[in-house]
């Protein structure tokens, strides 16, 4: 059995225009947003470059922290 402070929860959020949002809560108290990727054919977003980019903005305190970036889509911090 895992540690209870390890458990999660992930919960759906209000759609954003292109992705899907997720708040991933950890029992200890940690939450992130985690931003899964929309696909539609309409939308001609380069997403590896959105990425390096919010990583840079990051970086730099004007974005929220970059936790992950996953096939799809990323994890930020709250």
């Amino acid at each position: 059995m895992g540690n209870p402070e390890d458990e999660c929860t992930l919960t759906r959020l209000a759609a954003g225009n292109t992705n899907r949002l997720y708040c991933l809560s950890r029992a200890r108290g940690d939450r992130y947003l985690v931003r899964e990727f929309g696909t539609q054919p309409a939308l001609k977003f380069d997403r590896q470059t959105e990425n390096v980019m919010f990583e840079r903005l990051s970086r730099h305190g004007v974005a929220p922290p970059l936790v992950s970036t996953f096939d799809g889509g990323r994890i930020e911090g709250w």
